[in-house]
């Protein structure tokens, strides 16, 4: 399977785990990093270091604090911009849009030498919005933006049950390079 078309960086930083459009063009926002009330892991464990590739165009090696572009060369650190948690099997990586104030949100699992990537799925926030303890909101659109930027409010009860219930969409898979 294969990334859906989208930018390069964003590509890239969805690979990363769990994780995240870097252009600020998600539909799907948090209004802080989730799961929320979780310690924020300073590195990415063992078994997800390595070099990864999506067969196509991406190519990232997940280093102990970071992961890196390996065709730009770029880093990206973890730190206070892009937050990485647990949250049941998965690796959830939270990435500040500073152009909106929130987080974007992309869930990672790793099964032996594959990593999946889901992200939100915004056709279901009617749905969502019948899960107790979840607020949806919509931010203001940007003038190049043709899409209704959503920013959600949920509890981890509420956030489970967005992920249990359908609301995320696979966006790819990586595979180890050897």
């Amino acid at each position: 399977m294969n990334l859906q078309p989208m930018s390069r960086q964003f590509s890239f930083l969805l690979i990363v785990l769990a994780f995240f459009t870097w252009t600020g063009c998600a539909d799907v926002t948090f209004e802080e990093p989730m799961p929320k009330n979780r310690r924020n892991l300073s590195h990415f464990p063992k078994p997800w270091q390595g070099t990864w590739s999506n067969g196509d165009d991406l190519n990232i090696k997940i280093e102990g604090d970071r992961f890196i572009d390996l065709d730009s060369k770029e880093s990206f650190p973890l730190g206070e911009k892009i937050i990485l948690r647990r949250f049941n099997k998965y690796l959830v990586l939270s990435k500040l849009t500073e152009d909106l104030g929130s987080w974007e949100v992309t869930l990672g699992k790793r099964t032996f030498d594959q990593i999946e990537l889901w992200s939100f799925d915004a056709e279901k926030i009617e749905e969502w919005q019948t899960i107790e303890g979840i607020t949806v909101g919509q931010l203001p659109r940007q003038p190049e933006d043709s899409q209704t930027n959503y920013i959600i409010d949920a509890n981890n009860p509420a956030f489970r049950s967005m992920i249990k219930q359908n609301g995320i969409k696979s966006i790819g898979l990586l595979n180890r390079v050897q």
